[in-house]
C-alpha cells in the first residue's frame, strides 16, 4: 500500500529526531530528580515535538550533517521543561481570559 510506504519513509527520516529529543528530556529528568510520571510524559512529548520541528528545520535550511543535528536536538530536549512551564502558564492565562469574557457576556445588561 502506498501510504504504508510513505509512513515508513517518514519514520526512517524523522524518528532519530524524536528519539534524540526524548533522550534529552530523560537526561533532564534524571538531573532534576523528583517529577511525577505525568510531568515526565508531558516533558517527553513536548521535547519530541520540539526536536522534530528543530531537526526538520536544521536539515532543510542549514543542510548540516545529521550527527550535528542529533546533538542540537538532544540539547533542545534539555530545555523542554522550561517550554512546558511556559505552555502551562499560557494555557492557564487563556482559561482565565475566556472565563472573564464569558462572565462579562453573561452579566451584560440587556438593552430595551
Amino acid at each position: 500500500m502506498p501510504y504504508q510506504k510513505y509512513l515508513l519513509t517518514l519514520a526512517e527520516k524523522y524518528a532519530p529526531f524524536l528519539i534524540a529529543g526524548a533522550v534529552g528530556a530523560i537526561i533532564n529528568q534524571i538531573r532534576k530528580g523528583k517529577m511525577t510520571f505525568k510531568r515526565v510524559v508531558n516533558q517527553i512529548l513536548i521535547s519530541s515535538f520540539l526536536a522534530w520541528c528543530l531537526g526538520v528545520s536544521l536539515q532543510y535550511w542549514l543542510e548540516i550533517p545529521n550527527q550535528v543535528i542529533y546533538a542540537i536536538v538532544s540539547l533542545s530536549g534539555m530545555f523542554s521543561e522550561i517550554i512546558l512551564d511556559e505552555l502551562e502558564e499560557v494555557a492557564g492565562n487563556i482559561k482565565e481570559w475566556f472565563s472573564m469574557i464569558i462572565e462579562s457576556w453573561i452579566k451584560k445588561p440587556k438593552r430595551n
